[in-house]
């Protein structure tokens, strides 16, 4: 991939993630959050550990929430539409395909593994939680951060886009290491008057 003018090729290699993810159409990002959805729903059973209160949000519905609002910047009906996607299939029924989603989405093998890149790049940052469409019920969106279970989804995501998984794993890698050092980068960024560019 091409480096833009940037201070640092991993800051430029996750903003070139980001950009591709964000460049989606509004269908696009719909049909991603689709094949996000229906993922999610077929871990929620397991990933939901969290004690909660009554009438409290699932782990698995604030994650999703937390992807559509967040990332993909998507408005609350649309949470509202996929949001029961997400939850645990009712027993002896089929589980759900994200293929007709996954359909929708880029053809090119290349670009899906950029939009996972960028998708595991803001979990991971935790960028657009400020500004995003919101959370159904008025909820603000908000961003979890990239445990194991976030890493599950991406690679669950991979397996269902037709992306290897171990090109994925690198770039993650590649991540992990460029976040261990953002903020001596962001201060070079901000040193430089180029951190608008985050």
């Amino acid at each position: 991939m091409a480096k833009s003018r940037g201070v640092d090729p991993d800051l430029d290699d996750i903003e070139a993630a980001l950009a591709s993810l964000r460049a989606l159409t509004t269908d696009e990002r719909i049909s991603l959050g689709g094949v996000l959805a229906v993922l999610v729903g077929r871990r929620s059973d397991g990933w939901d550990l969290e004690p909660t209160a009554k009438g409290a949000e699932r782990f698995s519905a604030a994650l999703l929430r937390s992807i559509l609002c967040g990332v993909l910047e998507l408005p609350a009906e649309q949470l509202t539409a996929l949001e029961p996607l997400s939850a645990p299939p009712l027993e002896g029924d089929p589980p759900l395909s994200p293929e007709p989603f996954a359909e929708s989405l880029p053809a090119s093998a290349a670009r899906r593994e950029e939009l996972l890149h960028g998708l595991a790049a803001l979990l991971a940052v935790g960028s657009g939680a400020s500004g995003a469409g919101g959370g159904a019920q008025g909820r603000p969106p908000l961003l979890l951060g990239y445990d194991a279970r976030c890493r599950q989804l991406v690679c669950d995501a991979a397996g269902a886009l037709g992306v290897d998984w171990r090109a994925v794993a690198r770039r993650e890698a590649q991540l992990a290491a460029a976040l261990a050092t953002l903020p001596a980068k962001l201060r070079a960024l901000r040193d430089s008057g180029g951190a608008s560019r985050l």
